[in-house]
């Protein structure tokens, strides 16, 4: 397949009744691209979706390993902030990479997330080629996503404790 302009003509039952020219994007076996990147609505964890193609899961299956096997330098060190601990990862499927988040990281709506490079390729393919070198952004506004136009992000509430009088 390639890339570019093509004529399209279409027809009911044999019948022609409009040709247009459409641009084609041609996506058999590709390198991985990221088409989201999200934090779960209780922010611990920030789930990266890779296009449906599948990827080779970095040959990682589905234990945990360390974030920077699959993400660059820059993504791994905003996952880590100040935490004092390796930010970690695992594949909840061929698709979708979930890191998990620890107290003292510095992520954030708008923050940018990118694969390391040589690291990724499609499912199934084993030449040394077609390795994702891929970025997103985390929605700045909505970073869990939403729901028509509610943040679909746990709200923090405040709760007081105490006595209902302090004195008579």
């Amino acid at each position: 397949g390639t890339e570019g302009e093509a004529i399209v003509r279409v027809a009911l039952n044999g019948q022609q009744f409009t040709e247009t020219t459409l641009s084609v994007r041609f996506l058999g076996l590709h390198a991985p691209e990221i088409v989201s990147a999200r934090f779960a609505p209780r922010t611990n964890t920030l789930r990266i979706t890779f296009d449906p193609q599948g990827t080779d899961r970095a040959g990682q299956g589905g234990a945990v390993f360390a974030c920077a096997l699959v993400l660059d330098d820059a993504t791994v060190s905003v996952l880590r902030g100040v935490a004092s601990v390796t930010p970690q990862c695992f594949w909840e499927d061929y698709f979708t990479l979930v890191a998990q988040i620890s107290v003292g990281t510095a992520a954030t709506g708008g923050m940018r997330v990118a694969t390391r490079a040589n690291a990724l390729r499609p499912l199934g393919w084993i030449a040394d080629s077609k390795y994702a070198n891929t970025s997103i952004a985390v929605d700045a506004d909505y970073p869990c996503g939403r729901s028509g136009l509610r943040s679909l992000c746990a709200q923090p509430v405040a709760v007081l404790r105490g006595p209902a009088r302090i004195s008579v």
